[in-house]
């Protein structure tokens, strides 16, 4: 996958990071853990870009999973609130899990082709002993 391809998913990552720090930024102190879970939210959306666009795809599937999984827990959290800058915090973490979605799968099968096999055996081994 190139950079091309990637790109509604950077876009949208982008811009999330933009709303949630905003969003994070413009809060009254009575919404403490609401303003840190926007941070953690843009600052992870911030180092997936980065992975994306400057380290190429190692480990990509993995921090994107995480940026989506984060996202989509702060887009639940700010759509509880009817201030217009929460609801585009929301929206805007809401196009970050929908884009995540349309490139997960190819993400994924890219990493699972760069494991070795002795990797791929001892992962097996551990999801066994884990009773998976």
């Amino acid at each position: 996958m190139t950079y091309h391809q990637y790109q509604s998913f950077l876009d949208a990552i982008n811009h999330c990071a933009l709303e949630c720090q905003a969003s994070a930024e413009t809060q009254s102190t009575d919404l403490i853990e609401y303003a840190s879970l926007c941070r953690d939210c843009a600052d992870l959306c911030w180092i997936c870009a980065a992975t994306l666009m400057n380290r190429g795809p190692r480990f990509v599937a993995l921090i994107a999973q995480a940026c989506a999984d984060l996202a989509d827990v702060c887009a639940r959290e700010c759509e509880k609130y009817s201030d217009d800058r929460l609801q585009k915090c929301a929206i805007a973490c809401e196009q970050v899990v929908f884009e995540y979605r349309q490139i997960a799968g190819f993400l994924f099968l890219q990493e699972k082709s760069k494991v070795s096999p002795s990797r791929q055996n001892s992962s097996r081994c551990f999801a066994a002993a884990l009773g998976n």
